[in-house]
């Protein structure tokens, strides 16, 4: 009878699936990944381009969006939460070096994603300190982002892209 029940043990055993509520997520390398998008993360590669946008009021913007992951992401529903990481984007003339955003920072918490262990911010108006859109026409830019989670640690990346203005900006 203790071989049958053994044998029973044994076979069920092998047949068993994972419990997914029991097993760890991957630990992943911390760091984030600069893009673009409003509802989808849209990655930057050096050399791409960025479109300018003109906003309603005839400001000009970058759509700043960012994939982090092994970052804790704080809590998205709650703005004041204490865990929720600083996040700043910023953007350089590619010749000068000269800051030419208006240098908005932001703590928020990420966004969840359907992978584990990965969060984004999507669709941030990084407002630029421009008149026209034509001031970066073909421009190169050093577009970066900074997230500083709420242990302090910091995670930097950094694009350098052309601008390309939006098509639609000559309403």
């Amino acid at each position: 009878m203790l071989s049958m029940l053994a044998a029973f043990a044994l076979s069920g055993c092998a047949d068993a699936e994972p419990d997914p509520t029991t097993e760890t997520p991957p630990v992943l390398e911390a760091g984030v990944e600069l893009g673009s998008g409003v509802r989808d993360f849209l990655p930057l590669k050096d050399g791409g381009e960025i479109v300018i946008v003109q906003g309603p009021q005839g400001g000009h913007h970058f759509d700043g969006s960012l994939r982090a992951q092994g970052i804790a992401p704080g809590d998205g529903s709650d703005v004041t939460h204490p865990d929720n990481p600083t996040t700043t984007f910023r953007v350089f003339h590619g010749e000068t070096g000269e800051q030419i955003d208006v240098g908005i920072m932001f703590t928020q918490g990420l966004e969840d994603t359907d992978e584990p262990g990965v969060h984004v911010v999507l669709g941030r108006k990084v407002i630029l300190d421009i008149e026209l859109d034509d001031d970066l026409d073909g421009v190169e830019v050093d577009f970066e982002v900074e997230v500083i989670d709420a242990a302090g640690n910091i995670y930097v990346d950094r694009k350098r892209l052309v601008g390309l203005p939006h098509p639609l900006n000559a309403f």
